[in-house]
């Protein structure tokens, strides 16, 4: 019996986690399009580079770059979570 129970708990937990801890209902609308990668009826960006090799670099020196964006779309063009490696 207490083999049945154990056992019963186990499943019970595996379930859960696979399917009951989600917060996500089932039949949620699939997430809406990047912008960027939207057609001419959303923003469009261009650039000229897309990265810039400062090559090797002092611990103090000041370092800068400017990056051109433009954007030839019909929306506003909205840049988030810029990065630096």
């Amino acid at each position: 019996m207490k083999l049945c129970v154990k056992t019963f708990l186990l499943i019970a937990l595996f379930l859960w986690v696979q399917f009951g801890g989600s917060s996500t209902p089932l039949n949620a609308a699939p997430p809406a399009p990047d912008p960027i990668l939207q057609g001419p009826e959303g923003p469009i960006v261009q650039m000229d580079e897309r990265a810039y090799d400062f090559g090797l670099v002092g611990g103090h020196d000041r370092i800068e770059h400017t990056f051109h964006l433009k954007n030839p779309g019909s929306a506003a063009l909205e840049i988030h979570n810029v990065q630096v490696s």
